[in-house]
Protein backbone atom coordinates (compact mmCIF):
# COMPACT_ATOMS: atom_id res chain seq x y z
CA UNK A 1 0.00 0.00 0.00
CA UNK A 2 2.54 2.16 -0.86
CA UNK A 3 -0.14 4.63 -2.43
CA UNK A 4 -2.11 5.50 0.96
CA UNK A 5 1.45 5.07 2.95
CA UNK A 6 2.55 8.14 1.09
CA UNK A 7 -0.45 9.92 1.91
CA UNK A 8 -0.09 8.94 5.67
CA UNK A 9 3.24 10.46 5.54
CA UNK A 10 2.22 13.45 3.85
CA UNK A 11 -0.87 13.74 6.31
CA UNK A 12 1.27 13.45 9.56
CA UNK A 13 3.96 16.24 8.14
CA UNK A 14 1.05 18.61 7.68
CA UNK A 15 -0.02 18.20 10.99
CA UNK A 16 2.83 18.08 12.79
CA UNK A 17 3.47 21.53 11.24
CA UNK A 18 0.00 22.56 12.70
CA UNK A 19 0.31 21.34 15.78
CA UNK A 20 4.35 21.93 16.75
CA UNK A 21 3.75 25.24 18.86
CA UNK A 22 1.81 24.10 21.05
CA UNK A 23 2.38 23.21 25.15
CA UNK A 24 2.27 20.56 25.33
CA UNK A 25 2.85 19.26 21.59
CA UNK A 26 0.71 16.13 20.41
CA UNK A 27 2.36 13.25 19.76
CA UNK A 28 1.24 12.36 15.46
CA UNK A 29 1.40 8.82 14.46
CA UNK A 30 0.52 6.68 12.17
CA UNK A 31 -2.09 3.51 12.85
CA UNK A 32 -4.12 3.25 15.86
CA UNK A 33 -2.52 4.31 19.06
CA UNK A 34 -0.58 1.07 20.82
CA UNK A 35 -2.11 0.63 24.88
CA UNK A 36 0.90 2.22 26.17
CA UNK A 37 1.05 5.30 24.65
CA UNK A 38 -2.88 5.58 25.60
CA UNK A 39 -2.03 5.25 28.92
CA UNK A 40 0.69 7.74 29.17
CA UNK A 41 -2.13 10.15 27.43
CA UNK A 42 -4.10 9.12 30.59
CA UNK A 43 -0.94 9.65 32.78
CA UNK A 44 0.86 12.27 31.28
CA UNK A 45 -2.26 14.55 29.46
CA UNK A 46 0.20 14.77 25.96
CA UNK A 47 -2.59 14.69 23.03
CA UNK A 48 -2.41 12.07 20.73
CA UNK A 49 -3.30 12.22 16.82
CA UNK A 50 -3.72 9.09 14.91
CA UNK A 51 -3.97 8.77 11.14
CA UNK A 52 -4.95 6.07 9.42
CA UNK A 53 -6.91 4.00 6.53
CA UNK A 54 -10.64 4.28 6.62
CA UNK A 55 -11.30 1.65 3.88
CA UNK A 56 -12.22 -1.14 5.80
CA UNK A 57 -15.51 1.06 6.44
CA UNK A 58 -16.12 2.88 3.19
CA UNK A 59 -14.99 1.46 -0.33
CA UNK A 60 -12.07 3.28 -2.05
CA UNK A 61 -13.13 4.13 -5.21
CA UNK A 62 -10.92 4.75 -8.33
CA UNK A 63 -11.37 7.83 -10.89
CA UNK A 64 -9.92 6.99 -13.61
CA UNK A 65 -8.11 9.72 -16.08
CA UNK A 66 -8.60 10.02 -19.70
CA UNK A 67 -5.44 11.32 -20.57
CA UNK A 68 -2.31 10.34 -18.64
CA UNK A 69 -0.85 13.52 -17.24
CA UNK A 70 3.42 14.11 -17.04
CA UNK A 71 4.93 16.30 -14.69
CA UNK A 72 8.03 18.33 -16.47
CA UNK A 73 11.47 15.73 -15.77
CA UNK A 74 14.25 16.55 -13.48
CA UNK A 75 17.66 16.10 -14.53
CA UNK A 76 20.90 15.54 -12.32
CA UNK A 77 23.61 17.70 -13.28
CA UNK A 78 26.20 15.95 -15.03
CA UNK A 79 29.43 15.42 -13.66
CA UNK A 80 31.51 15.01 -17.02
CA UNK A 81 32.42 17.58 -19.40
CA UNK A 82 32.71 16.43 -23.33
CA UNK A 83 35.28 18.34 -25.42
CA UNK A 84 36.13 17.42 -28.84
CA UNK A 85 39.16 19.17 -30.82
CA UNK A 86 37.59 20.47 -34.01
CA UNK A 87 34.28 19.27 -35.56
CA UNK A 88 36.09 18.72 -38.98
CA UNK A 89 37.68 15.13 -39.50
CA UNK A 90 38.95 15.05 -43.04
CA UNK A 91 39.67 11.61 -44.71
CA UNK A 92 42.34 10.15 -42.90
CA UNK A 93 42.27 12.80 -40.01
CA UNK A 94 42.40 12.22 -36.43
CA UNK A 95 40.09 14.29 -34.11
CA UNK A 96 39.70 14.03 -30.42
CA UNK A 97 37.16 13.51 -27.84
CA UNK A 98 38.49 14.85 -24.43
CA UNK A 99 36.07 13.60 -21.21
CA UNK A 100 36.90 15.05 -17.79
CA UNK A 101 35.29 16.85 -15.01
CA UNK A 102 32.74 19.77 -15.30
CA UNK A 103 33.94 23.47 -13.59
CA UNK A 104 31.72 22.64 -10.29
CA UNK A 105 33.41 23.84 -7.47
CA UNK A 106 34.57 21.77 -6.17
CA UNK A 107 35.47 19.61 -9.41
CA UNK A 108 34.08 16.20 -9.44
CA UNK A 109 36.91 13.81 -9.62
CA UNK A 110 34.35 10.90 -11.40
CA UNK A 111 31.59 10.97 -13.42
CA UNK A 112 28.03 10.77 -11.77
CA UNK A 113 26.20 7.36 -12.16
CA UNK A 114 23.96 7.62 -15.29
CA UNK A 115 25.98 10.39 -17.27
CA UNK A 116 25.86 9.52 -20.90
CA UNK A 117 27.79 10.62 -23.52
CA UNK A 118 28.01 10.31 -27.29
CA UNK A 119 30.06 10.56 -30.53
CA UNK A 120 28.04 11.65 -33.50
CA UNK A 121 29.22 11.61 -37.02
CA UNK A 122 27.64 13.08 -39.64
CA UNK A 123 28.47 12.60 -43.36
CA UNK A 124 26.23 13.81 -45.98
CA UNK A 125 22.63 13.48 -45.71
CA UNK A 126 23.56 10.58 -42.86
CA UNK A 127 24.03 10.93 -39.13
CA UNK A 128 25.29 8.22 -37.28
CA UNK A 129 25.68 7.75 -33.45
CA UNK A 130 26.58 5.95 -30.26
CA UNK A 131 25.92 6.69 -26.49
CA UNK A 132 27.38 5.07 -23.42
CA UNK A 133 26.49 6.09 -19.46
CA UNK A 134 28.79 5.75 -16.60
CA UNK A 135 28.38 2.56 -14.38
CA UNK A 136 28.92 2.53 -10.22
CA UNK A 137 32.41 3.31 -9.82
CA UNK A 138 33.26 4.53 -13.59
CA UNK A 139 36.16 7.09 -14.01
CA UNK A 140 36.53 9.03 -17.14
CA UNK A 141 39.07 6.90 -18.54
CA UNK A 142 36.06 4.26 -18.17
CA UNK A 143 33.65 5.55 -19.46
CA UNK A 144 35.92 6.89 -22.27
CA UNK A 145 36.61 3.30 -22.91
CA UNK A 146 32.98 2.09 -23.19
CA UNK A 147 32.38 4.70 -25.66
CA UNK A 148 35.54 3.56 -28.05
CA UNK A 149 33.88 0.19 -27.46
CA UNK A 150 31.20 0.86 -28.44
CA UNK A 151 32.06 2.78 -31.94
CA UNK A 152 34.25 -0.07 -32.73
CA UNK A 153 31.31 -2.72 -32.42
CA UNK A 154 28.45 -0.77 -34.68
CA UNK A 155 28.25 -2.24 -37.45
CA UNK A 156 28.17 1.13 -39.62
CA UNK A 157 30.37 3.44 -37.52
CA UNK A 158 33.40 0.94 -37.60
CA UNK A 159 33.35 1.03 -41.60
CA UNK A 160 33.76 5.01 -41.09
CA UNK A 161 36.72 5.55 -38.33
CA UNK A 162 38.41 4.11 -35.75
CA UNK A 163 39.03 4.79 -32.10
CA UNK A 164 40.99 4.38 -29.35
CA UNK A 165 41.64 5.79 -26.05
CA UNK A 166 44.25 6.88 -23.97
CA UNK A 167 42.74 7.79 -20.39
CA UNK A 168 39.84 10.23 -20.91
CA UNK A 169 41.37 10.99 -24.13
CA UNK A 170 39.38 9.42 -27.30
CA UNK A 171 41.13 9.90 -30.79
CA UNK A 172 38.43 8.93 -33.86
CA UNK A 173 40.72 8.02 -37.22
CA UNK A 174 39.11 8.60 -40.75
CA UNK A 175 39.24 5.86 -42.66
CA UNK A 176 36.74 6.47 -45.61
CA UNK A 177 37.88 8.90 -48.22
CA UNK A 178 35.25 11.47 -47.52
CA UNK A 179 35.11 13.99 -44.70
CA UNK A 180 32.35 14.05 -41.86
CA UNK A 181 31.25 16.18 -38.92
CA UNK A 182 32.17 15.27 -36.02
CA UNK A 183 29.99 16.49 -32.18
CA UNK A 184 29.82 14.68 -28.82
CA UNK A 185 26.97 15.76 -26.36
CA UNK A 186 26.92 14.53 -22.79
CA UNK A 187 23.72 14.27 -20.56
CA UNK A 188 21.98 12.51 -17.27
CA UNK A 189 19.42 10.49 -16.19
CA UNK A 190 16.68 12.00 -14.90
CA UNK A 191 13.15 11.17 -13.98
CA UNK A 192 9.89 11.76 -14.91
CA UNK A 193 6.73 11.02 -13.23
CA UNK A 194 3.44 9.84 -14.89
CA UNK A 195 0.06 10.38 -13.25
CA UNK A 196 -2.17 7.33 -14.95
CA UNK A 197 -5.45 7.50 -12.78
CA UNK A 198 -6.68 8.56 -8.84
CA UNK A 199 -7.66 6.78 -6.28
CA UNK A 200 -9.79 8.12 -3.54
CA UNK A 201 -9.52 6.64 -0.06
CA UNK A 202 -10.78 7.37 3.31
CA UNK A 203 -8.43 8.22 6.28
CA UNK A 204 -9.40 8.81 9.75
CA UNK A 205 -7.76 11.36 11.90
CA UNK A 206 -8.22 10.07 15.74
CA UNK A 207 -7.33 13.30 17.79
CA UNK A 208 -7.58 12.00 21.52
CA UNK A 209 -7.41 14.23 24.79
CA UNK A 210 -7.54 14.18 28.32
CA UNK A 211 -9.09 17.31 29.04
CA UNK A 212 -12.22 19.00 26.86
CA UNK A 213 -10.79 22.04 26.27
CA UNK A 214 -7.57 20.85 24.61
CA UNK A 215 -10.13 18.64 22.66
CA UNK A 216 -11.78 22.16 22.01
CA UNK A 217 -8.75 23.83 21.63
CA UNK A 218 -6.70 21.40 18.90
CA UNK A 219 -9.85 19.25 16.84
CA UNK A 220 -10.29 22.93 16.22
CA UNK A 221 -7.33 24.03 14.83
CA UNK A 222 -7.83 20.65 13.10
CA UNK A 223 -10.96 21.25 11.91
CA UNK A 224 -10.12 24.97 10.51
CA UNK A 225 -7.11 23.66 8.30
CA UNK A 226 -9.11 20.41 7.29
CA UNK A 227 -11.97 22.86 5.63
CA UNK A 228 -9.21 25.63 4.46
CA UNK A 229 -7.34 22.39 2.36
CA UNK A 230 -10.58 21.75 0.64
CA UNK A 231 -11.37 24.84 -0.36
CA UNK A 232 -7.40 24.96 -1.49
CA UNK A 233 -7.75 21.46 -3.42
CA UNK A 234 -5.45 19.34 -1.14
CA UNK A 235 -1.68 18.90 -0.29
CA UNK A 236 0.82 18.85 -2.57
CA UNK A 237 3.24 15.52 -2.22
CA UNK A 238 6.63 15.64 -2.01
CA UNK A 239 7.14 14.32 -5.49
CA UNK A 240 4.99 17.68 -6.88
CA UNK A 241 1.49 15.31 -7.42
CA UNK A 242 -1.50 16.83 -5.06
CA UNK A 243 -3.74 14.95 -2.69
CA UNK A 244 -7.19 16.42 -3.62
CA UNK A 245 -9.01 16.52 0.35
CA UNK A 246 -12.51 16.30 1.14
CA UNK A 247 -13.82 16.86 5.22
CA UNK A 248 -16.43 13.81 4.50
CA UNK A 249 -17.14 13.95 8.89
CA UNK A 250 -16.17 15.35 11.66
CA UNK A 251 -17.39 14.23 15.66
CA UNK A 252 -16.58 15.10 18.96
CA UNK A 253 -16.84 12.58 21.38
CA UNK A 254 -16.24 11.36 24.68
CA UNK A 255 -14.31 7.43 25.10
CA UNK A 256 -16.41 5.03 27.06
CA UNK A 257 -13.49 3.28 27.82
CA UNK A 258 -11.42 5.04 29.44
CA UNK A 259 -13.53 7.57 30.22
CA UNK A 260 -11.33 9.91 31.03
CA UNK A 261 -10.69 10.67 27.41
CA UNK A 262 -11.92 13.00 24.70
CA UNK A 263 -11.95 11.91 21.11
CA UNK A 264 -12.40 14.16 18.16
CA UNK A 265 -12.97 11.78 15.08
CA UNK A 266 -12.26 12.87 11.05
CA UNK A 267 -12.89 11.69 7.84
CA UNK A 268 -10.85 12.65 4.82
CA UNK A 269 -11.65 11.70 1.63
CA UNK A 270 -7.93 12.19 -0.18
CA UNK A 271 -7.79 11.41 -3.36
CA UNK A 272 -4.31 10.48 -4.78
CA UNK A 273 -3.08 10.29 -8.00
CA UNK A 274 -1.61 6.52 -8.98
CA UNK A 275 1.71 7.17 -10.66
CA UNK A 276 4.71 5.58 -11.97
CA UNK A 277 8.07 7.06 -11.61
CA UNK A 278 10.33 6.36 -15.02
CA UNK A 279 14.38 6.89 -15.83
CA UNK A 280 14.38 9.52 -18.45
CA UNK A 281 17.61 10.65 -20.29
CA UNK A 282 18.23 14.25 -21.99
CA UNK A 283 18.65 13.58 -26.07
CA UNK A 284 22.06 13.27 -26.67
CA UNK A 285 22.27 11.48 -29.81
CA UNK A 286 20.13 11.80 -33.00
CA UNK A 287 17.16 9.04 -33.00
CA UNK A 288 17.20 9.55 -37.04
CA UNK A 289 19.12 8.47 -39.38
CA UNK A 290 18.38 9.89 -43.01
CA UNK A 291 19.57 7.94 -45.74
CA UNK A 292 19.28 9.31 -49.66
CA UNK A 293 18.12 7.14 -52.16
CA UNK A 294 19.08 7.44 -55.59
Amino acid sequence: MALITQTWDTLRTFIQGLVADLDPVPVVYIDTAPINAVQDLTRNGVPLIGIFDYSDHGMSRNTTRWNPFSLSPVFQTPATLSVISAPNLYAGAVQTITLGPTAADPPPTAPNVGDAVSCILAQGVNTYSQAVSAEEGFSYTALAASLVAAINTDPEMSLMVLAENVGPVISILNITGQGMQLNSLVGSSGSQITEWAREVHPVLIDLQCKTYQDRANIGSLLLGNFAKLQAQFGLQQPDTTWINIRLKMNAPKRNTHPNDLYRWLFILDCETGLTTQDVVYLAIQPNIRKTLHY
